[in-house]
């Protein structure tokens, strides 16, 4: 959940950042399937918290790899299929998440091994 927020508080000052328009709005030739989003597109925002949550899920839960990964990868698969996103928008999101991600589920375990530790020195 933590990865989720922190992604989420990230992406929105990445987009500030680059102000990249939408597809549609950009002149590009694509009809969006859904009504446009308010902000930037530059990074997908869909795929750096799905990818930021999959990957600390990943790191914590090894059994859970997969299908965390799969459906962060089915997110973000459907921004540029519903015309929202160019596929570097959704690239660069899903590597910053897991990026993040990654940072956090280790900073989990060592959290963990550190409690751990104080638990079996008191006991």
């Amino acid at each position: 959940m933590v990865a989720f927020f922190i992604a989420s508080a990230a992406n929105a000052g990445l987009k500030e950042l680059f102000e990249r328009a939408r597809p549609p709005e950009a002149g590009a030739d694509v009809i969006a399937a859904v009504s446009l989003p308010g902000s930037y597109s530059f990074p997908s925002g869909h795929a750096m918290t799905a990818f930021a949550a999959a990957t600390a899920i990943a790191v914590v839960r090894p059994g859970l790899r997969w299908p965390a990964l799969g459906l962060a990868a089915a997110v973000a698969l459907t921004r540029p299929y519903l015309g929202v996103h160019y596929w570097s928008d959704v690239l660069v999101g899903a590597a910053l998440g897991a990026v993040l991600g990654l940072a956090m589920g280790r900073l989990a375990l060592a959290a963990g091994r550190i409690v751990t530790a104080r638990r079996t020195e008191v006991g």
